[in-house]
Parts: structure tokens; sequence; C-alpha cells
């Protein structure tokens, strides 16, 4: 994405429009996500986008740092230097709440969709419940 592709010379951009991103999908669109900034029209490809940055950077300083993107969250990831104690502490405990949050919104996502006379009666158990305590 670029936010403001005039201020960066032509060979290091890549071809741009001001469309959206669809998941799963190569071809931008006017009503995707991002829609209203500036994204690159093709995807992967040779020094095209911050994944692919990232990775280039790992390349360059293995085993300097680590990257853990959360999938759930269309790309937000965290790079530490893997020397950082205080840092890797946090990272883990963060890791293990992202990955347990992933997995649950997983099983929602199964369970609405694969059987969603189940996850109706199970969401109208859980509202009951806490309207009776009071958690709601």
């Amino acid at each position: 994405m670029y936010y403001q592709p005039e201020l960066i010379p032509k060979e290091f951009t890549h071809p741009y429009k001001r469309q959206g991103i669809v998941r799963g999908q190569s071809e931008l669109n006017g009503s995707g996500r991002n829609a209203g900034f500036f994204n690159a029209v093709y995807e992967g490809g040779e020094r095209n986008g911050v994944l692919r940055a990232i990775e280039d950077f790992l390349k360059e300083n293995r085993g300097e740092y680590k990257f853990f993107s959360f999938d759930d969250e269309d790309g937000l990831g965290v790079l530490l230097k893997t020397r950082s104690k205080i840092g890797n502490t946090t990272f883990n405990k963060y890791l293990l709440i992202a990955q347990y949050r992933s997995f649950v919104n997983r099983l929602k996502e199964v369970a609405r969709h694969k059987f969603p006379a189940l996850y109706s009666s199970l969401k109208e158990l859980r509202d009951k419940a806490l309207r009776k305590f009071g958690k709601r």
C-alpha cells in the first residue's frame, strides 16, 4: 500500500491503483479493503509488499529476529529481536493468546457454517446465561 506514492521515486514503486484488496483474489476491487489507498496492481514478485520486505530482512539477518503474523488480523505481524529476554517473554505470552483466539475464532466459523442450528442454539444459551448472571 502506498500512502503518498508521488513522494516515492518511480524506480522504487510498482504499478498501483486506488482500489481495494479482496482476500483470495489477485485483482484489485473498488469496494475491497483499503479501497481509499493506492495498492499494488500485482501481488507477489520481487520487492513487492511489506511481507516480502520482512522475509528479505529475515534472510539477511538469519537468527537475529523472529516474526509472527496474525492470520485473523489481515497481515498484522510482530518482528522481534531474538536476544531480547523481556521482549521474548512478552512475545511468547501474546503469541499464545493470539493462537488461542485464532483457534476459537476458526471453531466458531466452522460451527456457524457447517452446523448453523447448533451454533444458533449455543449462542442462545450463552446469551441467556449472560443475561441471567448480569454479564451483558
